[in-house]
């Protein structure tokens, strides 16, 4: 019998529940599709970093003092959460043996497979933590040790910085497939790689309701309905909108991410493990969101939502919206019980053909040679 294919993933996977989670769902499906599929160890946000801070940032004298400041003053804290994730990461996820400090480390002494994967989230955007950008674009991968590809790769941005495309060009032109996870990002790419660019949803997106019901975990001490909501980018508009509801219906809000400006809250200095995230998602009452992975699994759990457009990275929480039609939940409308069943029609037939095509280029990826 003829051994798996091994295949190494290179992807952010801690610091946000986002980030663990597509994490997470990839490596699962990659192993359920029957790869030997580990994720490169490779801690990007230690690599020339100071307390996650990049060191080229000393040419902003004033900025970067005040995000050191304002990481030691959130140390504690922000201590604690990391602890939480790291426990979630290192009981989740299957890791390369090696521990890569770096990109150069990585460079020197790369792990070896018969495949190299790079997505999905934004690890496209040169924008993020550049110092690792080349890094995920497989730079340390060389012609003779496996076959590049991608899945989900997202960039993030209405426009690609000219400075990169020559940099992005010479690598991607080295891929043996390319998937993207937004349309914007396949025109993006287009005018300037020569290769078919293929467009698929979120890892998180391929595992169903039943595998994230059973990977959630409870958060013990709720007692009672709650409404869940979960802010990124601070928004006014969404504040406002979750104190009145909470209001209306008369439940706690249980806040994860920008939450200080909300009322009525319940469990404020709890920090939740992604298990628990997914859960809190999951037993919720009701849905507050300007986050994709948010709105991901609001879908998944088919919740009563408000999703808010953030006034950044705007296009892949509208391209899931509009392909599971699903504008409703963009409108300040109380959503009844009696409605979901209907409102998610469109969900559940636009998921099951996005699984249908992802899972063929996926299992296409065995044939490479």
């Amino acid at each position: 019998m003829k051994n798996k294919k091994s295949i190494g993933v290179i992807t952010y996977f801690a610091y946000n529940y986002g980030a663990f989670l597509q994490a997470y769902a990839l490596q699962k499906t990659m192993k359920n599709i029957g790869f030997d599929c580990e994720l490169i160890n490779y801690d990007y946000m230690r690599d020339r970093t100071l307390l996650g801070i990049p060191w080229s940032n000393i040419n902003k004298p004033i900025k970067f003092c005040a995000s050191v400041l304002k990481k030691l003053v959130l140390f504690s804290k922000t201590k604690k959460r990391t602890a939480i994730m790291k426990e979630s990461v290192y009981n989740n996820l299957h890791f390369s043996k090696q521990r890569y400090k770096s990109a150069q480390q990585l460079r020197e002494s790369p792990p070896q497979y018969d495949i190299y994967l790079t997505g999905s989230d934004q690890v496209w955007n040169p924008t993020i933590n550049a110092q690792g950008f080349e890094t995920r674009l497989l730079d340390f991968v060389y012609s003779s040790q496996g076959k590049l590809v991608s899945y989900a790769a997202s960039i993030g941005l209405a426009e690609f910085p000219t400075d990169k495309i020559a940099l992005t060009k010479e690598y991607l032109t080295r891929f043996d497939a390319i998937s993207v996870r937004e349309e914007e990002a396949k025109n993006i790419l287009a005018p300037f790689i020569d290769k078919d660019v293929q467009r698929h949803v979120d890892p998180t997106l391929l595992r169903e309701k039943k595998d994230w019901l059973e990977f959630g975990k409870p958060i013990t001490e709720i007692q009672g309905p709650y409404i869940f909501v979960y802010m990124l980018a601070n928004q006014p508009k969404l504040v406002k909108y979750a104190n009145d509801l909470s209001k209306k219906l008369n439940l706690k809000i249980l806040s994860v991410g920008n939450g200080m400006a909300f009322q009525n809250r319940i469990l404020s200095d709890k920090s939740l493990s992604p298990e628990q995230f997914v859960w809190g998602i999951a037993n919720a009452e009701y849905v507050v969101a300007n986050s994709f992975h948010g709105t991901c699994f609001s879908v998944l759990f088919k919740k009563k939502a408000r999703i808010f457009i953030p006034p950044t990275v705007q296009c892949r929480i509208v391209e899931l919206i509009e392909g599971c039609n699903l504008s409703r939940l963009l409108e300040d409308v109380i959503i009844k019980n009696s409605d979901v069943e209907r409102l998610y029609l469109g969900a559940d037939k636009y998921l099951a053909k996005e699984r249908k095509r992802a899972y063929e280029y996926l299992m296409h990826l065995k044939d490479l040679e």
